[in-house]
């Protein structure tokens, strides 16, 4: 579209903005124009199917009790609480919270050298 003289920011809000006022561009072709038209049909279709999933992985967190408690965390949300515990399960396989925070990455850094063990600060990488 920029070919055509019409810039937008690089968001959803900006294309349905531009999207709107489509017919009031008269440089642009007609076959460009039902073009643009069927991609938004279809971009609306993504939106509705995303949204929908949204919707469930909410309600699922919200549902289950170990997502509720993880939800509690500062940072966590819907879609993190409920990957963590489709990973984890019962996290029953960890004899304590520091395997669980190895497994999850969550290791300090290490500035070792002869012999000598210094570790740093946590990082998760």
């Amino acid at each position: 579209m920029a070919e055509f003289g019409i810039v937008m920011g690089k968001s959803d809000k900006a294309l349905r903005r531009v999207l709107a006022d489509l017919d009031a561009h008269t440089a642009l072709p007609a076959q460009f124009k039902a073009l643009i038209r069927s991609v938004d049909a279809h971009w609306t279709q993504v939106r509705t199917a995303f949204d929908a999933c949204d919707a469930r992985i909410e309600s699922h967190a919200r549902d289950d009790e170990r997502c509720v408690r993880l939800r509690a965390i500062v940072g966590v949300g819907a879609l993190t609480a409920d990957a963590l515990i489709a990973s984890l399960g019962k996290a029953q396989e960890f004899r304590n919270g520091r395997q669980l925070a190895a497994w999850l990455g969550m290791v300090p850094t290490q500035h070792s050298s002869g012999g000598h063990t210094r570790l740093g600060a946590i990082s998760c990488r």
